[in-house]
């Protein structure tokens, strides 16, 4: 189950590339996509979520508490 997420999210992102390097040489207000890729984005709360799985499953996280 997991392979077949990880493989759609991989063809999502190969058609966002693909669609992001058709529109490269156009001006910044003709194109059509978000001008920053998603690895890019900033993510807040990482910290956090990371520490709530890290209290409900510390045998997952050996010497992380």
């Amino acid at each position: 189950m997991v392979k077949l997420l990880w493989l759609a999210i991989l063809d999502i992102e190969e058609k966002r590339a693909a669609e992001r390097a058709k529109q490269a040489g156009k001006a910044a207000g003709e194109r059509l996509s978000s001008p920053r890729l998603i690895e890019g984005h900033v993510t807040t709360g990482w910290r956090e979520a990371y520490g709530e799985m890290v209290a409900r499953w510390p045998e997952r996280f050996p010497g992380q508490l």
